[in-house]
């Protein structure tokens, strides 16, 4: 899945070059926590408030295969 596809699934997203911040999901987010990254070929997803991935994932209907291009 293309980074455009899954920055799609996230709300305020902003950032450009493979480094994008957006709400997190997973928790009730005011200020966007989740940092997306695009690196070798994978999509990397980090909440700096501490949130599994998997949950991240899981609340917008993805996987960790959706993950790499």
């Amino acid at each position: 899945m293309l980074t455009e596809k899954v920055l799609s699934h996230f709300h305020g997203v902003r950032g450009c070059n493979g480094h994008y911040m957006a709400l997190c999901p997973a928790h009730e987010d005011h200020n966007p926590s989740l940092c997306i990254t695009e690196a070798d070929g994978i999509i990397l997803i980090h909440c700096f408030a501490s949130c599994r991935a998997v949950d991240v994932l899981k609340a917008v209907g993805l996987t960790f295969e959706d993950l790499r291009n």
